[in-house]
This record gives C-alpha cells, sequence and structure tokens, in this order.
C-alpha cells in the first residue's frame, strides 16, 4: 500500500476521532480519566484556576495530536499544535519534587499516553480476590467516565466508581463477569472470588500430655492442629512453623504463636500468623501394656503387609518397627492408624524415628534418641482419628540399601469403642497419590497428612499379626559393695515370649529396663565405683537414663568398654542407684553393665 494512503488514512481518522474526556477535580487534571497533574498556585492564579485554564485548551485535543515543550526563562510551555497548554514553574517541581525540565517531560508524555488510549482499557483482564479484601482496577479511556457496569452473577461483587478506577468489593465465593460497556464498545474483567486455603478466623486448639510437655511434643502439636484442622479446605496444602513454644506443665495451657503458608487449587493462598490454645491435659505413659514388634521380614525384598495389630480402648502399645529395603528399586514403608467405627477415636502418639540410613546400628540409634527424649518426661500429642478414617504414623521412601528404624508409643484414651488398628505395609512409591509425598519429609507424617477415608485409602484388615509381647517392662537389680566381686548384669538375655507362647523376643529389642541398685562401702575409706557398658555381642549402641540424666553412648564397636558414670562413695556409705534402658533396633544385644572399682584398665570413658 502507498505511503500517502496510510497517511491519508492516518489523518482521516484524527479528523472524525472523538475528542478526548478531559475533566477536573479541585486542582487534579485528569484526561480520559488519566490523572496528569496536581497544580499549585502562581502569583496570578489560585492552583484550581491553572487547572481549569489548562483543561480548557485541551478539551480540542484529539488521539493523534502531538504535544511538545518549550523553554521560557526558568519554566517550561506545553505546546499542542504550538498553542500553550499550561505553563511548567519552579513551584510546580518544587512540589513534585523534580527539575521543571524533567517535570515537563514526564507531563508531555503523560498527555500523549492518555490523548492516544482506547475508548476502554482496564489494567487487567481478570481479578482473584479472597472474602475479605477488596482491590481497585485502573479503567480510562475517552468512554470510561459514562461507561455503564454490569455483572453476569449478581451477588458475587459490588463495584464502586471513582475516576480513573473501579474498585471491586467481595460480597460471595463465587464467580461472575463485569461488563463496562458505552457507545457500542466493551471491556470484560473476569472475577473470581475465593475461599481462604487457611481462613485465618478459625479457632485451633490442640492438647498434649507429658510431665511436662517436651517443647518438641509442643510444636507438633500446634503444626498437627493447623494442617489438619477439620474445618480447613479439602484441597489445601498447609505449611506451619511454629514461632513460640516451650514446655507445658500438667494442666497448663498456652498460646503459640505459628506462620501459616497455606496454597490450593481454586483456593485464595494464605500467608499469616495464626494463634493455637494447647493444653497439656496429663501425664503420657511409660510402661505400654504391649510391645508390638514389626521385623519380620527385616530385609524387605517385595511388597505386602508388615504388620496389622488392634489397638483397645484404654489400652497402650509400644510399636518398634526397623526394615531394611533390599529389593532392586525404592519401596516406601507406612504405618497407619485406621478407625473402623462410626465414632470419632482420641489417640496420643510418642514418636521417635530417622531418616532412612545405610547405617542400621545408626537408624535404630537416632529413632532411639529421639524417642528417650519425649519418652523421659511421658510426652506426647493427642490425635484425633475421625470416624471410618485413615491417619498415618509415618510414611518412607527407602532407596535400596537403607534402612528404616522407629519407636512409637501408642495409647488409645476415649471414642473408638470397637479400637484401632495399627497397620505397616510396603508399596511402591508409583502407587501412591501425590499427597504421600510431604509426609515422607516430615517424623510424625500426621502433621502432614489430613485424615483419609477408607475408600481413599483401600485399607484391608484382613491379617492380623501375631508378633505381640506383653508387659514389655523388666524390673532388675544390680547391687554392688565396695570389697565384694563386681556385679554383672546382661542386658537383652531372658527374652520375652509373645501372646501365643510361640516366639521369643531375643535381644528384647523395645523393652524398657528399670534397674534399680545400691551401692554400699563398708571401707573406712572412701572409694570411687564405675559403672561400665561392654558391646558383648558386637556392634552395638546405647542410650542410658542413670538418676534422671540421659547419657548417650553413640555407635559403639565390639567388646568396647565405655565408662557410663563414676561414682564417689564416702567411708561407710551407701547410695541409691537407677538405671533405665530400651534395647536399640541395629544394634547387637546381649550387652553387659559392670560395677567395680575405678582405676581398671581398658575402660575407655565418655564425655558427659
Amino acid at each position: 500500500m502507498p505511503r500517502w494512503t496510510l497517511a491519508f488514512g492516518f489523518l482521516l481518522a484524527c479528523l472524525t476521532a472523538k475528542a478526548v474526556e478531559v475533566r477536573t477535580l479541585g486542582s487534579d487534571l485528569f484526561v480520559n480519566e488519566v490523572r496528569i497533574h496536581a497544580f499549585v498556585a502562581s502569583e496570578k492564579a489560585t492552583a484550581e484556576q491553572r487547572c481549569q485554564a489548562a483543561a480548557s485548551v485541551l478539551k480540542g485535543l484529539k488521539p493523534g495530536a502531538v504535544l511538545s515543550k518549550s523553554k521560557a526563562g526558568t519554566s517550561y510551555r506545553l505546546l499542542m499544535d504550538k498553542a500553550p497548554v499550561m505553563t511548567v514553574t519552579a513551584q510546580d517541581a518544587k512540589a513534585a519534587r523534580t527539575s521543571a525540565a524533567s517535570l515537563a517531560d514526564t507531563l508531555v508524555k503523560r498527555l500523549n499516553e492518555a490523548a492516544n488510549l482506547p475508548p476502554l482499557q482496564l489494567s487487567q483482564k481478570q481479578l482473584i480476590l479472597p472474602p475479605d479484601k477488596s482491590a481497585a482496577v485502573k479503567l480510562v479511556g475517552s468512554l470510561a467516565g459514562q461507561a455503564k457496569v454490569t455483572a453476569s452473577v449478581p451477588g458475587i461483587v459490588q463495584v464502586r466508581r471513582s475516576v480513573g478506577e473501579m474498585t471491586v468489593v467481595p460480597a460471595q465465593v463465587g464467580e461472575t463477569q463485569i461488563k463496562i460497556q458505552a457507545e457500542g464498545q466493551q471491556v470484560t474483567l473476569a472475577v473470581s472470588v475465593r475461599p481462604y486455603a487457611f481462613d485465618p478466623r478459625t479457632v485451633v486448639t490442640t492438647q498434649v500430655v507429658g510431665d511436662p510437655t517436651a517443647e518438641n511434643v509442643v510444636s507438633g502439636a500446634v503444626a498437627t492442629a493447623l494442617q489438619t484442622h477439620p474445618d480447613r479446605m479439602p484441597k489445601a496444602q498447609v505449611w506451619a512453623k511454629v514461632l513460640n513454644s516451650g514446655r507445658l506443665m500438667i494442666g497448663q495451657a498456652k498460646t503459640v504463636r505459628a506462620k501459616v503458608h497455606a496454597v490450593g487449587q481454586n483456593l485464595y493462598p494464605f500467608d499469616g500468623e495464626v494463634s493455637v490454645k494447647v493444653q497439656n491435659i496429663g501425664a503420657g505413659t511409660s510402661n505400654e501394656d504391649q510391645l508390638w514388634y514389626s521385623n519380620e521380614p527385616e530385609d524387605l525384598l517385595t511388597t505386602g503387609r508388615l504388620y496389622c495389630a488392634k489397638l483397645a480402648p484404654g489400652m497402650s502399645a509400644r510399636l518398634l518397627y526397623h526394615h531394611r529395603n533390599q529389593a532392586r528399586w525404592p519401596v516406601v514403608v507406612r504405618y497407619l492408624v485406621a478407625n473402623p467405627t462410626t465414632e470419632p477415636a482420641v489417640l496420643t502418639v510418642s514418636l521417635g524415628e530417622g531418616k532412612p540410613d545405610h547405617n542400621p546400628t545408626r537408624a535404630g540409634y537416632v529413632a532411639g534418641e529421639e524417642f528417650f527424649a519425649k519418652w523421659m518426661s511421658r510426652s506426647a500429642e493427642v490425635v484425633m482419628v475421625p470416624p471410618q478414617s485413615v491417619i498415618p504414623i509415618t510414611v518412607r521412601r527407602l532407596g535400596r540399601g537403607e534402612t528404616f528404624s522407629g519407636l512409637a508409643s501408642l495409647a488409645l484414651r476415649s471414642g473408638s469403642g470397637e479400637g484401632l488398628y495399627v497397620l505397616g505395609d510396603c508399596v511402591l512409591p508409583q502407587t501412591l497419590g501425590q499427597e504421600w509425598a510431604r509426609p515422607q519429609a516430615v517424623t510424625g507424617a500426621w502433621h502432614a497428612f489430613p485424615p483419609q477415608n477408607f475408600n481413599a485409602a483401600r485399607i484391608d484388615f484382613s491379617e492380623i499379626h501375631t508378633e505381640v509381647y506383653p508387659g514389655p517392662l523388666k524390673e532388675e537389680r544390680l547391687d554392688y559393695e565396695v570389697g565384694g566381686r563386681f556385679a554383672y548384669m546382661r542386658i537383652g538375655d531372658d527374652p520375652l515370649i509373645d501372646l501365643s507362647k510361640q516366639r521369643a523376643l531375643e535381644g528384647n529389642f523395645g523393652v524398657t529396663y528399670d534397674i534399680q541398685g545400691t551401692l554400699r562401702n563398708p571401707t573406712p575409706a572412701p572409694v570411687e565405683v564405675e559403672l561400665l557398658f561392654e558391646a558383648s555381642a558386637g556392634y552395638g549402641s546405647g542410650l542410658f537414663v542413670l538418676n534422671g540424666e540421659l547419657v548417650k553412648l553413640g555407635l559403639i564397636p565390639p567388646k568396647k568398654e565405655i565408662v557410663l558414670a563414676s561414682i564417689k562413695l564416702p567411708a561407710g556409705a551407701e547410695k541409691a542407684l537407677r538405671i533405665q534402658t530400651i534395647p536399640l533396633s541395629g544394634a547387637n544385644y546381649p550387652v553387659t553393665l559392670i560395677l567395680r572399682p575405678t582405676g581398671i584398665e581398658l575402660a575407655t570413658k565418655i564425655e558427659r
């Protein structure tokens, strides 16, 4: 097409185009609903007079017109087709915190852009809002001031008009199209009012047990309450970071703050602080009624059921699991609590576990170390299990050769008259939905996984495991008198027998040893006595509570002797001794405790 034809077309459009819309509000000048400038008073005119004078000239402005500037002493004039529009003075520049030249350039640019806007223009085409927050959307153009606004679905939002914009105010959750129309022109704004992924108005409470409750148990309970609250949106993913925790004495209540981030499909993201009220309702158990031993098979070669047992009302159980992936592919090991009844159940859970490890002894030691910290104070979280629902205790992905170990204390406090099932299984990662990914990264999978109904979880109760041991507590005595024979005790001997009377728990893994003793020094001189640990059966590990103080031995080579404690006995003195321990998965038992005078060679002291 010849250039003269294009030029003629552009000129024709300029001649026939509707003039721009110019208005003033006090000292503010608007062109096509775009705020151009706020005038200040001069020596000869008020700010409003200067604004109206400029507006009267600009009313002849049409699309395609070009504005420019020219210097006039210390000021600048803005020109429209060589006709003066306004003067930019030093006072104007000072009010705008810039120079007169820079302000003039800015005003020329604003006027040229505003003059060449389409008749109707929105700053955005889509708007997503939460239920309680409004948003302003720019609406400009020569027809913007006279445009009519309608909604395709009434009642979702209200629209408030002002110069150059409209404010959209949510009224209820839903979707609507806002249509802006004038003289055959139309633009549309799609509006979606969505519920929060986490409603900050939600009242969140939770309970714990402990004497006192350990700080990490309080934090875990808060995270669980926020991430699995029954009023949360079903498709929401919630992350919580506890900001202030601390221990709780029996009967004490505390408000704990947490930073919450929540997202979800068709939900409005939430980021903010939420308060959770936590109450300590008593002490948990330290001596469970049963030991559930899940170690068969220890080496996982394929998928399938690992364990299933029933937790009766008012009953407590200690669950030990220890498995190594020897399959040719990664697997996921899960332990779940299932409530098959029509009433909610209240469960207390105290869990110690570590990440899967290629060293089986270290895997068992890390699990025991975390469990001991909670066990010493009888701390546990109070977890709700809704009717016909499942929650996970643990979910972990194991690479080939990795071992996963854990100790959990479970007690059914109320509800579920028929009891709860605890199930362990080994599955392929690809058979699980995406919702099972987050629980694999945390200790206490119920923190990151809301209760799921049976249909979704596909739970089978047909197989009940039989390796259940009654009373996982051994009470022993270890006494020593100075001048007599050394005192010895084997931990891991004399195995428990399961309920079926068919299995013996070699090593007594997961069993509590509570050893009471008396040290006597009948001699006329003070004597120092040492308590030693010997890894008698091979590579091992150990955790002990000595008179209320936790002693961590770590991983121990075979036949290594380690001094657990040195005790000074004055002449004629007598002292009580209490030793508590649990044989840990992955270690070799039995081990030996020895009481003897200090100064014997081969003993290696540990830092305490």
